[in-house]
């Protein structure tokens, strides 16, 4: 279909955009790489992150007991992130994919692109990371947890990369080289043949690297 132009600009043909999607655990470096990229690609990119939309509360409102549960808010966030996307925008956005999270982001991605990004640091770096932070509501995140190996276990990627030893520039130039090989993404389409798969194997599918 022809979406109308107010502004004046010529009407284009809509189409689904895809997805560029950072997982990684909490001060692995997502969101100043997703800033950078987010700055640099062309065409546009819409971006946002489950913590922008937590900021549609105040900071008061979020630390009262009578807020929604913060499921809500993920739910609302990832679906407006597959809105987005059918509607026609290129979207970057950030993610923490977990076993009991990964079936809510395959059903919001179903039929979407996806570039699945790995952003990695070791976890004294992370835990340093989030000791510097000043955006916590709260104390810092307990990151010596299971989750932050489990946030990376047998997880594919199309593009991945340690931030403790690559600059974000260079992080950038990663990922810009992978949008522009003529590669199409593979990892979400490993991880949708897993789970359809009995023994969540996928086997026969690939081409992603884990």
């Amino acid at each position: 279909m022809t979406t109308a132009s107010p502004d004046g600009t010529t009407p284009t043909a809509r189409r689904t955009g895809h997805v560029i999607l950072l997982n990684g655990s909490p001060s692995a470096g997502k969101t100043t790489t997703a800033r950078a990229l987010w700055k640099e690609l062309e065409p546009p990119h819409w971006y946002r992150s489950l913590d922008d939309f937590r900021q549609g509360y105040t900071d008061e409102q979020w630390a009262s007991e009578s807020r929604p549960p913060f499921e809500w808010l993920f739910l609302g966030f990832i679906r407006s992130v597959r809105e987005m996307a059918l509607a026609g925008h290129h979207v970057i956005s950030e993610a923490i994919i977990l076993p009991e999270n990964i079936g809510t982001y395959l059903d919001a991605f179903d039929g979407i692109e996806v570039y699945l990004v790995g952003v990695r640091c070791p976890l004294e770096v992370a835990q340093h990371r989030e000791r510097d932070r000043t955006d916590r509501l709260r104390s810092p995140v307990d990151l010596a947890v299971p989750w932050f190996d489990q946030v990376h276990a047998d997880r594919p990627y199309d593009v991945e990369f340690d931030t403790s030893v690559i600059s974000t520039a260079e992080a950038v130039a990663h990922i810009r080289a992978f949008l522009t090989s003529g590669r199409p993404p593979a990892a979400f389409d490993v991880l949708r043949a897993r789970r359809a798969t009995p023994d969540g194997s996928g086997s026969g599918s690939g081409g992603a690297s884990a």
